[in-house]
This record gives C-alpha cells, sequence and structure tokens, in this order.
C-alpha cells in the first residue's frame, strides 16, 4: 500500500491518503497514480494543486524497518525525506517532504532532511533537558520557561 499526500499551491501537505502501489496497474494498464490521485482529490478539496507519493517508512532520509524500528540494511526504499504530514511542505527542487522549519536560525540539512540548529545540542542531551533560545542563539539547561495556556474554560 502506498501513501500520497495532497498539496496546495505552497506546496504544504494538507492531507495524506493510502492508496495504491505505484507498480499497480489501472485496467491492465501502467498509470501515474499521482495524476489519478490529483483527478480524486480535486473532487474533495478545490484548493489541492499536486499529489506526491510518500514513503510511510522513511524518516530523516532514512527507511526504517517495520519490524525491527531500526534502519532498514538497504536504503533503496528510503523516498523523498520523510513520511508527509499535514502541515509539511513538499521542496520541490530537492524532491523532499520537510518538516516546519522550528526557528529562523536553523538551516536546511539536506542529508537529513530536516533542519538543523546552528549549535549543535550538548552532548548529555539525554540525561539534561535542554532548549534552545533564539535570541541568544544557545542551548539553554531545564525545562522551556514559556509554558501554553492550558486553561480552557
Amino acid at each position: 500500500m502506498a501513501h500520497y499526500a495532497w498539496l496546495n499551491a505552497e506546496n504544504e501537505v494538507v492531507n495524506v491518503i493510502k492508496g495504491l502501489d505505484e507498480d499497480s496497474l489501472l485496467d491492465g494498464e501502467v498509470v501515474n497514480w499521482e495524476e489519478v490521485y490529483l483527478e480524486k482529490a480535486l473532487l474533495f478539496n478545490a484548493d489541492v494543486t499536486s499529489v506526491k507519493r510518500t514513503s510511510y517508512n522513511t524518516y530523516r532520509n532514512v527507511h526504517i524497518n517495520e519490524e525491527t524500528g531500526q534502519a532498514s540494511d538497504t536504503q533503496e526504499k528510503a523516498f523523498r525525506g520523510n513520511y508527509a504530514s499535514v502541515g509539511m511542505t513538499y521542496d520541490a527542487e530537492n524532491d523532499i517532504f520537510l518538516p516546519h522549519k522550528p526557528f529562523d536560525s536553523w538551516v536546511l540539512n539536506l542529508d537529513t532532511a530536516s533542519y538543523d540548529p546552528p549549535v549543535p545540542m550538548p552532548e548529555d542531551y539525554e540525561i539534561t533537558s535542554y532548549y534552545w533560545d533564539e535570541t541568544n542563539q544557545q542551548w539553554v539547561a531545564g525545562d522551556y520557561p514559556y509554558k501554553p495556556n492550558n486553561d480552557y474554560t
């Protein structure tokens, strides 16, 4: 089973659906499933401008083995950087899906299909909590000081 991301004019993912594998035939014929699913998407959402196949098991440019949760022995199934989800962006130039850029200072890393901070996270991040301070361009130990307002009444 393949998955397909619906994109709007800004290349933002607005939906992801399950579909037929790219090598499946339609009435005995080879078809471009991205085009087929675009026609179907337009029946539901007029803002969809394109559809792109996405790999359910690809994360940070690595294909993950479903059974082990580890990187697959071969990476030929790694596809388009990341599994697309609503709100992500499709980078047409690099043919990858990207998560939201967390901070203006972070830079795109094409090897991992993600964004890297200008300063690496401290090595003891597994035992110490850190958050990124964009104003001072540094990692700060401790809990993030700004809590969301959880008063929903």
